[in-house]
């Protein structure tokens, strides 16, 4: 009997650590505060005012940061657990409110794109974009083939036969018509490209200067492009009663320091002393070609 009264308090006493133990590892859920965080439960925000004790702080900075992040953490979830609670496919849910708290953003709101003529014209219209599929049936493989692009459908570009109509020249290449033809269309489209992005700017909806240029302005013009070919304009034709601008700036002249002969090439001997005095490489030359030049 002793012996299971003894065994009875160990186990009793085991069971009365192990339950110290867990209350040690599991804190507890109850969150007291000096004063009440302030909580954002739409942004999932709490602010805490609480201060800290300079002395402690120091000494024990990372343990005490810890202990507020994880009373904090509590206190919001406590929060959100107040909140009504649905549940869907044996997952419980909670429904936010929303948001108290104004997040400043990084850049301003971004405004409508503003639309194009042809988007324009099927809003008055009342027309609707239809998504067309990627694929179409090609009546010449009965297969069905890629819409746009390699290997197309009903691709006629790989035909070696054009039939001429009866309107047209019959002496017309329509190889070269259909090429032709085709690069309109692209020049078209991207025209079409370039003044709905000159209509969406601010300063307005032609891609012309909007400003009247001088006639100052429009002789520099020409005088820029008459001399921007390999030649500087000397073989530009010249147009209708124009007149020949005025040469601006001076030819530079490449004055040579000195040479390997004795006698130099130049007339005037002491433009190119001069040249040699303030080349700093070449004083110590300048020595010996003077005494060569008037001594020797």
């Amino acid at each position: 009997m002793a012996a299971n009264i003894e065994s009875e308090e160990a186990t009793t006493i085991n069971d009365v650590i192990s339950a110290a133990k867990t209350r040690e590892k599991y804190k507890p859920i109850e969150v007291n505060k000096q004063i009440e965080p302030e909580t954002d439960l739409g942004n999932l925000l709490i602010a805490d005012i609480n201060l800290f004790e300079r002395k402690n702080f120091k000494k024990e900075k990372d343990e005490i940061l810890k202990k507020v992040a994880r009373d904090n953490t509590q206190f919001l979830f406590n929060a959100i657990w107040k909140l009504p609670i649905e549940k869907s496919e044996h997952v419980v849910l909670v429904k936010l409110p929303e948001a108290s708290t104004v997040l400043p953003r990084e850049k301003p709101i971004p405004k409508p794109k503003p639309l194009t003529k042809w988007q324009e014209f099927a809003k008055r219209k009342g027309i609707r974009k239809q998504k067309r599929g990627r694929k179409l049936w090609d009546e010449t493989s009965q297969t069905w083939k890629p819409r746009w692009g390699f290997k197309r459908a009903n691709d006629n570009t790989n035909e070696w036969l054009i039939e001429v109509p009866g309107n047209a020249d019959p002496y017309e290449d329509q190889f070269l018509k259909r090429e032709q033809e085709k690069k309109e269309r692209v020049a078209k489209n991207d025209f079409q490209r370039l003044k709905n992005i000159g209509r969406s700017q601010k300063k307005g909806s032609e891609l012309t200067p909007t400003q009247k240029p001088t006639r100052n302005q429009v002789k520099a013009t020409i005088n820029a492009a008459r001399v921007s070919n390999a030649s500087m304009g000397k073989f530009t034709p010249k147009l209708q009663n124009e007149t020949q601008p005025k040469k601006s700036g001076k030819k530079r002249k490449v004055l040579l320091a000195f040479t390997h002969c004795r006698r130099w090439q130049s007339t005037s001997k002491m433009l190119r002393l001069t040249v040699l005095y303030r080349c700093k490489q070449f004083q110590l030359h300048l020595s010996i070609l003077f005494i060569q030049e008037f001594y020797i």
